[in-house]
């Protein structure tokens, strides 16, 4: 990576991670129920970044509080004046 004009550096050809984020490798290994994940049923991807479904989040049984884009369980990652 190369330095940028801010306080992030710039990322010149490899995809972002972020934090938490699951990769689509890591979708071939078996989800709580030794189940593998289904593309399009329990994931699917946004501009490389695996995107976990409602339906599976809610068979998970609790909310992990990471900010899930399809929460079922209404966690929202956002402080509250920017709702």
């Amino acid at each position: 990576m190369e330095g940028g004009s801010g306080p992030f550096p710039v990322n010149r050809g490899n995809p972002v991670i972020r934090r938490n984020a699951i990769t689509p490798k890591d979708a071939e290994l078996p989800a709580k129920s030794d189940t593998p994940l289904e593309k399009g049923r329990d994931y699917y991807l946004d501009a490389g970044v695996l995107v976990f479904t409602a339906r599976y989040l809610s068979e998970q049984g609790s909310c992990c509080e990471q900010g899930c884009r399809h929460c079922p369980y209404g966690y929202d990652v956002r402080p509250e004046e920017k709702r």
